[in-house]
């Protein structure tokens, strides 16, 4: 091999690794000071966060009737965001609204079949009256993560319903292990579990 294409092989493997080196650090992602996720037109995530604040940490929201407005525009913006369809599920469901409802609650399950996306169609489910419904969504939440305590109380409180208080009593102990003792407590309170 000559000395000149020795030279030029040596520059290219030096250009090489130099541009690689450069070009392969990813750029930092992009501040984000309103706390959206990206995922949804930034406009639509403002509208499902004023009507998330609304639930403040609980399965019941403070006003679903403003909660319901909220996510109504930000899905006529963004008709796929999941999210704020399964939170607009549920405030449909505390509305009573049962058929609207269980639809937005299934699109989300068909969405983003999440064990939070089962727990709560399987709440819609018991609050309509459909308990087969229910505890086939509750046992399939519970499946896909047993960790969490909000399937556990749900299907507590549906064993509970169907007079089946020793399985209640022990979805109601799960949930309690899993952060959320206040199924367990009010059975307590009763004098239903121990």
């Amino acid at each position: 091999m000559n000395s000149t294409l020795k030279k030029l092989l040596a520059c290219g493997a030096f250009c090489v690794f130099v541009l690689h080196a450069c070009g392969g650090a990813e750029a930092p992602p992009p501040a984000n000071p309103a706390g959206l996720s990206g995922k949804a037109v930034p406009e639509a995530e403002l509208l499902f966060a004023k009507a998330h604040v609304l639930w403040k940490g609980t399965e019941a929201c403070s006003d679903p009737a403003k909660a319901l407005e909220y996510l109504n525009e930000a899905l006529r913006i963004e008709p796929d965001f999941t999210e704020a369809r399964l939170w607009r599920g549920l405030a449909l469901s505390q509305l009573q609204h049962w058929d609207d409802a269980i639809d937005d609650l299934t699109a989300a399950v068909r969405a983003s079949p999440t064990p939070q996306a089962y727990a709560w169609r399987g709440l819609g489910f018991f609050r309509t009256g459909n308990y087969l419904g229910a505890r086939r969504d509750l046992d399939r939440s519970i499946s896909l993560n047993a960790s969490q305590h909000r399937a556990w109380n749900f299907r507590g409180a549906l064993n509970m319903a169907e007079g089946k208080i020793e399985a209640a009593c022990a979805d109601f102990s799960r949930g309690c292990s899993n952060g959320d003792c206040t199924g367990l407590d009010n059975t307590r309170t009763a004098t239903l579990c121990r």
